[in-house]
Order: C-alpha cells, then structure tokens, then sequence
C-alpha cells in the first residue's frame, strides 16, 4: 500500500477521533438537562455510607452577596470529605477544574456532589440564589470493633 494512502488514512482516523470526542463530550448538560459550556459529565451521587459533620452557613444559606470569596475561586476538599451543594432558591453553576473540566448547573432538588481532592468553584447563575453546603466524612470507627 502507498505510504502516502497510509498517512492519510492515519490523519483522517485521528481527526475522526477528535471530532468523535468533541463532539459527545463539548457541551455538557445540567442535571435538568440545560446545556452548559465545559465537557459532559455526570455528577457522582454522594456515597451513602458517609455521615454529614458540618454545614456552611451553620444556619441559613449564601445568597449572591454573602457567598464567601473562596468558594467563587480554585479550591478543593481534602482527602475523605465529601460535600453537598444544596440550592434552596434560583441556580448555581458548578464548576469542577481538575482533574476534568465540568459545569454542572444545580437548582432546587438537584444537589451537586463535591468529591474529596476535586478542584472546583460556585457561581451564581440568578440574583435570587440561596444554598448552602453540607460536608461529609466517613463513620468514626465503633470503639466495641
């Protein structure tokens, strides 16, 4: 076979790939189905053997004006806590950065799950937006075990 039909072939096969994986992965969906900018994705359910241990606020929610600044930056969990992003009124974007770029756009009744060591981000989509967040660890072993 020609070299030249090869390379070709080769190079048609790799723009293929891409545009195969461009195009189901550019554009993600929110858990509503909206379209949003980054790669598809789906948000991971919160494991259900973890135990809550904290809320932020510890009464109330965020609105657009309280949200505190490290929660619109790069920030991440630390190792075995989880946490929930519970939207009580209007939309909240969020953002994972590392390891894979997702939006993910959270309303009432479609929390989003925060994973330990994900790098990620809020926004807010609505001036009306109120939520808060509840964080997760695993059980404390049983002393009788």
């Amino acid at each position: 076979m020609d070299p030249a039909l090869i390379a070709v072939a080769g190079i048609l096969a790799l723009w293929l790939l891409y545009f195969v994986s461009t195009y189901f992965t550019g554009g993600s969906r929110s858990l509503s189905g909206t379209p949003t900018s980054a790669r598809a994705g789906v948000l991971q359910p919160l494991p259900s053997h973890m135990q809550p241990y904290k809320r932020l606020p510890p009464t109330g929610t965020f609105v657009k004006d309280t949200i505190p600044a490290g929660l619109r930056r790069r920030h991440n969990l630390r190792e075995g806590t989880w946490g929930q992003l519970n939207v009580v009124r209007g939309r909240l974007l969020f953002r994972t950065l590392e390891p894979t770029a997702e939006e993910f756009e959270l309303s009432p009744g479609q929390p989003g799950t925060i994973e330990p060591q994900v790098y990620h981000e809020v926004e807010p989509l609505t001036d009306d937006i109120e939520f808060f967040v509840v964080f997760h660890k695993l059980p404390e072993p049983n002393a009788a075990d």
